[in-house]
């Protein structure tokens, strides 16, 4: 009996701790504010952060940053040069996507909070608890929207104790939850979809790995696959990227596994497909509303054979460039990511290699690319060897969000780079998750 006591208590001990680093990690990556607080979740993590870093930099006399974030840091600096002659040069005063790569340190800061809080609980950081930190914050995510659809009034409570910044950003969201879209905590629109894609791409990369197969989260992982795409789907329709990532990422790997993860899969296609069917018989007009924005690339394909939405054609309308002989903005640009004089993107495109180039030209949007290429590149060195397609993976995506919007890698790789160093060198074996 004492025995069982004692496997008891540190059962509940692991599910406390466990617990804190999901909510810790579901503030980083979500960030959002709540109605009334003066801080958003991840300027307190980056407090948190700063007092941690403060204590074992003053008092342990021990260095706590290392050469890769020395490479993080260079990513936001020579960009940011770039901007700052722009906005010099044009006499503008336009710092929007300057912002963009100064909240870089505080997402930096921010997840030092998450590694100091896991080293006091004895536990280290393996690619398998970023992961998994990953999806089932996305899971939660995914039910938390699901149900504020489902619940008009957890939906309006769910809008209400947010912070949007202004009435407008409020009203959108207001009318989306109810009318056309899902809407999260912390979460929303093209965001959501960057998130719920490197989900689906961390999704694949653990079921594909078969050091994973006897852990007990393995079973799971395709329920959370469909349930994140799904909901996915329909807060942002940039989620297909990750769908067609993870595919490619499947592809690399023999048919035998292929086979296994469909095995797997089969059930929860089956469940899935009677829950939906329950949805689309209990909320019949507004879920064929939802249902219709969130796959209407797939239901256009069924109907007429073609693969487009109104956005992916609204999208093509965006792609617009400067005059041919206009040196100095292809250079330069005119240091304008925003409308100076109304609301909206700057020459209304919302496409993320436009708007570089209009904001400080091909100077600085190279400079951009190479710096997180650089970045993404340390990180491949850091990792275990077959983690190193994962990081290439990542380094397409980004490429191909920014065909649609704009978007940084930054902030969503700076777990990995906290992974452990026993964990981390290249020649080392996978360690996965302590408590799995």
């Amino acid at each position: 009996m004492t025995l069982q006591n004692t496997h008891k208590k540190l059962n509940i001990k692991r599910f406390i701790l466990g617990s804190i680093s999901f909510i810790l990690f579901f503030g980083y990556i979500y960030n959002f504010q709540i109605v009334g607080f003066p801080f958003s979740t991840i300027k307190i993590l980056a407090l948190l952060g700063f007092i941690f870093i403060s204590i074992q930099t003053f008092y342990k006399r021990k260095h706590t940053f290392n050469s890769y974030l020395l490479v993080l840091i260079a990513g936001m600096l020579i960009p940011a040069f770039c901007g700052g002659i722009s906005l010099i040069i044009n006499s503008e005063k336009d710092l929007s996507l300057l912002r963009e790569i100064f909240n870089l340190p505080y997402y930096l800061i921010a997840f030092y909070c998450i590694k100091f809080y896991k080293n006091r609980t004895k536990e280290n950081i393996t690619f398998n608890d970023i992961a998994l930190m990953f999806i089932v914050t996305g899971f939660i995510q995914s039910v938390i929207s699901l149900i504020g659809f489902l619940n008009p009034d957890f939906g309006n409570l769910l809008v209400g104790i947010q912070e949007f910044g202004d009435e407008y950003l409020r009203a959108r969201a207001e009318h989306s939850i109810l009318y056309k879209r899902l809407i999260g905590l912390g979460t929303r629109y093209w965001a959501g979809g960057i998130i719920f894609s490197i989900d689906l791409v961390l999704i694949t990369q653990l079921m594909t790995d078969k050091s994973n197969y006897n852990r007990v989260y393995y079973k799971y992982l395709p329920l959370f696959y469909f349930i994140i795409f799904i909901v996915g789907m329909m807060m942002s329709r940039t989620t297909i990227i990750g769908l067609l990532f993870s595919l490619m990422y499947s592809l690399k790997y023999s048919y035998k596994l292929i086979i296994r993860i469909f095995k797997y899969t089969l059930p929860y296609i089956f469940i899935l497909s009677l829950f939906f069917y329950y949805l689309v018989y209990s909320y019949e007009d507004r879920f064929q509303k939802i249902f219709t924005f969130g796959f209407e690339l797939f239901i256009n394909l069924f109907s007429s054979g073609e693969f487009q939405s109104t956005s992916t054609n609204s999208m093509l309308k965006m792609y617009k460039f400067p005059e041919l002989d206009n040196y100095k903005t292809w250079l330069i640009g005119d240091a304008l990511f925003n409308n100076p004089t109304s609301s909206g993107y700057y020459k209304d495109t919302d496409i993320g290699y436009c708007r570089s180039i209009y904001y400080f030209g091909l100077i600085g949007l190279f400079s951009l690319l190479f710096t997180q290429f650089c970045v993404l590149l340390k990180l491949s060195k850091r990792l275990n060897k077959k983690y190193r397609f994962f990081v290439f993976i990542i380094g397409m995506m980004f490429l191909t969000f920014n065909l649609k919007g704009f978007s940084l890698c930054y902030f969503y790789i700076i777990p990995f780079l906290f992974i452990d160093k026993a964990n981390s060198l290249a020649n080392c074996d996978d360690r996965s998750l302590k408590y799995a």
